[in-house]
């Protein structure tokens, strides 16, 4: 993924990197480490793709978890989703932001995550999002009010990168490619996208 960031970066385009938490905190931060090496991150804008919804800097948040485990903002145009404001106006403007990187940015590329569900982007199964037309929103999950961008947003990216690792999540990568609806397993997203990478220590043949 650096490669690529680095490779937009060095033809003087504007990227937008969105960034997954959970299990892609270290695939992050590694990639920033190495872009650090490389070149001058002016032009990179990076958002989190969801945040679980609460005050700012909460420990549960993904941009506290990023940040706390070494991923550098500086250099680099860097965007909190929470502001201090109830869900609906913080949702507004995380909306706001997309848009305006969608329309300002040559690339956009995404790390997205997996849950052994399936799930991706904070977006879990039969939440209210998937069949949406918006650019993002917010639901109530079993654990967190979540605020994420939503299907209809994340097929706009032009490269993304899954990174899908652990014998658990091996059924639901199995099914990736399988007939089924996005409600049953947000994952399948990834097919809306034209430029797909795939990391996973996946046994062939094992489901």
């Amino acid at each position: 993924m650096s490669q690529i960031i680095l490779n937009a970066l060095k033809n003087s385009q504007s990227v937008t990197w969105l960034v997954s938490g959970g299990s892609c905190i270290p695939v992050a931060v590694r990639t920033r480490e190495l872009l650090g090496e490389m070149v001058d991150l002016k032009r990179l804008s990076v958002v989190m793709m969801d945040e679980r919804y609460g005050e700012i800097g909460h420990e549960a948040s993904n941009s506290f978890q990023l940040k706390k485990a070494g991923f550098d903002v500086n250099g680099l145009v860097y965007h909190e989703i929470l502001c201090g404001e109830p869900v609906e106006s913080t949702t507004e403007r995380f909306v706001d932001m997309l848009q305006r990187l969608r329309h300002t940015s040559d690339v956009i590329i995404g790390l997205f995550g997996m849950g052994e569900d399936g799930h991706t982007a904070g977006l879990l199964p039969k939440n209210p999002l998937m069949s949406m037309n918006v650019v993002a929103g917010h639901f109530v999950g079993p654990d967190y009010e979540r605020i994420t961008a939503a299907p209809a947003f994340l097929k706009s990216i032009d490269t993304a990168a899954l990174y899908a690792v652990g014998e658990n999540k091996w059924p639901a990568l199995a099914k990736l490619q399988q007939p089924g609806s996005l409600d049953e397993l947000p994952v399948r997203l990834l097919r809306n996208i034209e430029d797909v990478k795939i990391y996973s220590d996946i046994e062939i043949g094992k489901e």
